[in-house]
């Protein structure tokens, strides 16, 4: 048996104490690595939304071809979110006070669902005079 002696006289095992170790901080760096980098894809998948929103208000309000009707307005703004599969009915179009307003809500799923089991709903609103 590998050990040392304690005070007492018994022998406490060492041969397995960094495994343990290793396993229980390894375990906590890949949920909080994950966690931050689910975090990162969230913030990317809003900042896309409002980008989407933002092309779309403007492409709407110089009164460009492909943003000539509300359909197509919808559609652009959907081809503009950036790899997130935005259907067209999440954006609508108006013309408000403030001039051509695109807005848009998205339900967001997380790519891990496992440890975040709800789903944030991404609002973004752009209006261009």
């Amino acid at each position: 048996m590998t050990g040392r002696s304690t005070p007492g006289g018994f022998w406490c095992a060492e041969k397995a104490t960094s495994t343990a170790e290793f396993a229980l901080v390894a375990t906590s760096f890949f949920l909080i690595f994950l966690g931050v980098m689910q975090f990162g894809i969230a913030m990317w998948a809003q900042d896309s939304l409002n980008f989407a929103t933002q092309q779309a208000a403007r492409c709407w309000a110089v009164g460009a071809s492909a943003c000539s009707t509300v359909a197509l307005t919808q559609s652009y703004a959907a081809s503009q979110a950036g790899g997130l599969n935005v259907p067209t009915s999440a954006f609508t179009v108006t013309t408000p006070a403030c001039g051509h307003k695109v807005s848009a809500s998205f339900s967001y799923q997380f790519v891990i669902s496992g440890f975040f089991p709800y789903s944030p709903t991404f609002v973004s609103t752009a209006c261009i005079p």
